[in-house]
């Protein structure tokens, strides 16, 4: 129940270029689990867009990135994008703060869960943050 397409994808050898971005990203992953750091109190977030993708891509009222997450503590970050996306990160979650030179200066883990808290309007939404899996330390040896 595949595209064929997509199933003779699987055998192909990855481009230098796929390798090169596929080993960024697993530098980043690596990073991020051993340099974030815990909420030391209640914390928002903003996320805005030109798109409301939080909306468009929940599930049941759940957004979960599945890549890492940049996100901004500047509460006029974006004014100028249509839509606003407050996210509330309770005291003890984890982020990674990338620094003050960037407009997005915090990464999220992918996996994150982010539930709809409230419409406030057809452009805003507030959403609380649930759930960080990428944290979890389990691993198949301990089930």
């Amino acid at each position: 129940n595949m595209p064929v397409d997509a199933f003779l994808n699987l055998f192909e050898e990855p481009s230098d270029d796929k390798k090169e971005c596929l080993k960024q990203l697993i530098d980043l992953l690596d990073f991020l689990k051993e340099n974030s750091v815990e909420l030391e109190e209640n914390t928002t977030l903003f996320i805005r867009s030109d798109e409301n993708f939080m909306i468009e891509n929940a599930v049941d009222g759940v957004f979960t990135p599945e890549g890492p997450f940049y996100v901004s503590s500047n509460p006029k970050y974006g004014e100028d994008l249509k839509y606003t996306n407050i996210l509330l990160m309770p005291k003890s979650k984890k982020i990674l703060p990338i620094g003050p030179d960037n407009d997005l200066d915090i990464i999220i883990a992918p996996g994150t869960e982010f539930k709809l808290q409230d419409t406030m309007d057809e452009t805003q939404n507030l959403w609380m943050c649930g759930a960080q899996p990428f944290y979890d330390d389990k691993t198949e040896e301990d089930d």
